[in-house]
């Protein structure tokens, strides 16, 4: 019972500093116009209880990382060659190189001329 009170402590304090990291990189971010990015990248060594991805929203990712330091959602991999509608890169994980959504912008090979068996 002690353990379980003692892990929740622990989670919760956890938690807290996560929130206050990131309420206090967003501050920094603003205030001296540097990338959210990038400063969870410069940081990720001194907290390494949260994920090292940044949110869309540009917040800081809250979930547990795994071993590379990201969670499941932000782990590094090849990303979409794809553009979205505003013109900025598409943000989105594939092993094609576009994803399902940007599939009509992949270039398409030239197909090659057909031959009829007794021609090769």
């Amino acid at each position: 019972m002690e353990q379980q009170i003692l892990a929740l402590i622990q989670e919760e304090v956890r938690r807290r500093v996560q929130l206050q990291v990131g309420a206090t990189l967003e501050r920094i971010s603003g205030l001296y116009d540097i990338p959210m990015e990038r400063l969870v990248k410069d940081t990720a060594n001194l907290d390494m209880t949260g994920c090292r991805g940044v949110l869309a929203t540009g917040a800081r990712c809250l979930k547990i990382p795994g071993e590379s330091g990201f969670c499941k959602f932000h782990t590094p991999g090849p990303m979409c060659k794809g553009c979205t509608t505003t013109g900025k890169p598409c943000r989105r994980k594939t092993l094609t190189g576009f994803c399902t959504k940007h599939a009509d912008q992949a270039p398409v090979d030239e197909e090659p001329e057909l031959k009829a068996p007794w021609e090769t």
